[in-house]
Formats: C-alpha cells, sequence, structure tokens
C-alpha cells in the first residue's frame, strides 16, 4: 500500500509561517471561534510582536479563526470578523478562548457535515467508492466492497501514512482532512497578489521542497480557486474512512454517513470524473505519498486507466448520478 502521509508538524510550522504573513484569501475550511479573553489583544500585521500594530479587540471581542501556526516567537492566530471572512490581522492565540473541538470518539457524522439522510441507495454507494478509486486502483484493493483491504495491511497504512492507530486517531484524521489545513497553505501560496519578484523573495525563504509546492500552487490556484484540493482532500477522507472499517476502528454503519456526504462535497465541487481527477493528481505533487509494502502502481497510471478505460468505475457510473 502506499499511503498519503500528512504533512509533518515542522514542515506545516515552517511553510506556513511564510504562506500566511503574504496574506490571501482562505481555502474555505472550516473556521472556528474564538473570543478576545484577556482584557486587550492586540492585533498585528504579522505573526510576531516586531510587526506593525493593525488594531486592538476588546474583552469580549468575537472573532473567527482561519488559521494557526506554532513559530519562534509563540502560537499566533490569523483571525477575522465574526461575521465575514475579512482578515484582521494576527493575535497571540493564548488571549483567546477558543471554541472547543468536539470529541474524536463522538463525531459521527464528522465535523463540518450534514446529519446523515435516508440510507444510500447501491448506485450511490458506488459512485462515493469510486470517489476513492485512484489510490484503491494503485494499491491493488478495488471498490467493489467498503472495506478496502485487509485488516493487517489497513492497520499497517493508517500508522504509517496517518499516524492512526485508534478509532480515537481515525476521527482525528478525518478531522484534519475537514479542516483543510492544506487547502489553506495551498491557497495562500496560489492566491497571493505578489508580483513575481515579491513571490520570489518568498521562496528564497523555502527550502527545495516548499519551493516546488509553492511553485504548483501558483501555476495551479488562479484557475481553480477555493476548489483547489477539495478533491485530493476528500477522495483521501473516503479512503481513510474504508480502512478504518478494514482496520475495525469503526463499523460500516457509522463509515457510511461520512462517506456519503464526502462524495456530495466533491460532486458539488467538481464537473465530471476527470476534473475531479485532475485535481486528486495536484494534491498528491503537493503532497508526496509514503511507500507502504508491495505491490503499488503509479496513481497516474490509475488516473489514465479510470478516465479511459471502458470497464473502469468513472466509465459505467455517471458523475452526475444523484447522491442526495
Amino acid at each position: 500500500m502506499k499511503s498519503s502521509v500528512r504533512r509533518s508538524a515542522p514542515i506545516v510550522s515552517a511553510l506556513a509561517g511564510v504562506v500566511l504573513a503574504i496574506g490571501s484569501t482562505t481555502a474555505g475550511a472550516q473556521m472556528r471561534k474564538g473570543t478576545v479573553s484577556a482584557q486587550s489583544l492586540a492585533v498585528y500585521a504579522e505573526m510576531s510582536t516586531d510587526s506593525d500594530q493593525a488594531a486592538t479587540l476588546e474583552h469580549g471581542t468575537a472573532v473567527q479563526i482561519l488559521f494557526s501556526a506554532t513559530t519562534a516567537d509563540g502560537s499566533w492566530c490569523s483571525v477575522a470578523n465574526a461575521n465575514s471572512t475579512t482578515r484582521l490581522g494576527y493575535v497571540d492565540c493564548k488571549g483567546l478562548a477558543i471554541e472547543a473541538a468536539p470529541d474524536a470518539a463522538a463525531l459521527t457524522p464528522a465535523r463540518g457535515m450534514a446529519a446523515p439522510g435516508p440510507p444510500p441507495t447501491a448506485a450511490q454507494k458506488a459512485w462515493a467508492l469510486a470517489a476513492s478509486a485512484i489510490a484503491a486502483t494503485a494499491n491493488h484493493e478495488g471498490t467493489s466492497t467498503l472495506a478496502a483491504d485487509t485488516p493487517a495491511r489497513a492497520r499497517e497504512g493508517l500508522a504509517v501514512g496517518w499516524d492512526v492507530r485508534s478509532r480515537e486517531d481515525l476521527f482525528n484524521a478525518l478531522s484534519r482532512l475537514d479542516d483543510g489545513q492544506e487547502r489553506e497553505i495551498f491557497s495562500r501560496l496560489g492566491g497571493s497578489n505578489l508580483s513575481d519578484d515579491q513571490f520570489n523573495k518568498v521562496l528564497s525563504r523555502l527550502n527545495p521542497r516548499q519551493v516546488n509546492e509553492a511553485r504548483l500552487a501558483r501555476e495551479y490556484y488562479p484557475a481553480h480557486q477555493s476548489q483547489s484540493l477539495i478533491g485530493w482532500d476528500y477522495a483521501r477522507y473516503i479512503n481513510v474512512c474504508r480502512w478504518g472499517v478494514s482496520a475495525g476502528y469503526i463499523t460500516p454503519e457509522e463509515a457510511w454517513p461520512l462517506v456519503m456526504n464526502a462524495a456530495r462535497i466533491l460532486q458539488r465541487s467538481f464537473g465530471s470524473w476527470q476534473e475531479f481527477g485532475e485535481d486528486y493528481m495536484v494534491g498528491r505533487k503537493f503532497i508526496p505519498p509514503t511507500t507502504i509494502g508491495t505491490p503499488y502502481e503509479s496513481p497516474q497510471a490509475a488516473y489514465n486507466w479510470l478516465l479511459n478505460d471502458p470497464s473502469s468505475p468513472w466509465q459505467k457510473i455517471p458523475w452526475n448520478l444523484p447522491l442526495n
């Protein structure tokens, strides 16, 4: 198996520390709410008390938290007005009373997703499983059943690729995908209004891997905007659910509402299997995978087969099949 591993914390902090400082639009991640708990809270232009102070928030002021990152100067939250996504700047996270994350073990359905509706039909289930087909095909797992692999291989893949070793870990991984931290980074890299000279100055502060990621985002994001990496994240969401069922961390009855809601997000976000697949492949370039065992074939080859072979699920299942 090959699993698309989540980015490690040091890399996230290093890249986000540069990305957030250049400013841009958000990627549509689920935002948390906070209230100023300090007597007053300074808002800075950058993630440093040495930067310009943009405003001061009074005790009790409600804000939306667009993103948070830990740097050498402490823990910083990018905040917006409570009723809009207009970014105010950066504040010390310790000055906020932040809305508690839900209990991971109780996340059924996952945070940010609608409550389950009527049981999905066989055709709707087939559509949702087809959305996991790039990784599944490359892993030789198939898409005919919800369980994606043997219990041993699923546990190994989740542990190595996602740091998942329990039911709670699994729901935490699903919440991270729903939160869209990588979508946020991608959006800020690709959606900035920097000139080429300014962008190159940003690149000079990144390591070679981050330079490649920044260039990929700058090239891809303008044409796709907030859709960027939604295909990548929610296809992986379905894969993680499937591996979780195989590993015994969640039951099929718990997994299906999560899988179907992820499928609806994908269908709303793209217009065809090809458009969805292209986004997935960009995400794979942005977040390199981890190899776990053999055999494993190229995701590009899997994508090409799904798109072109008459026997593939993408050829058999119409993109616009009603999922509600």
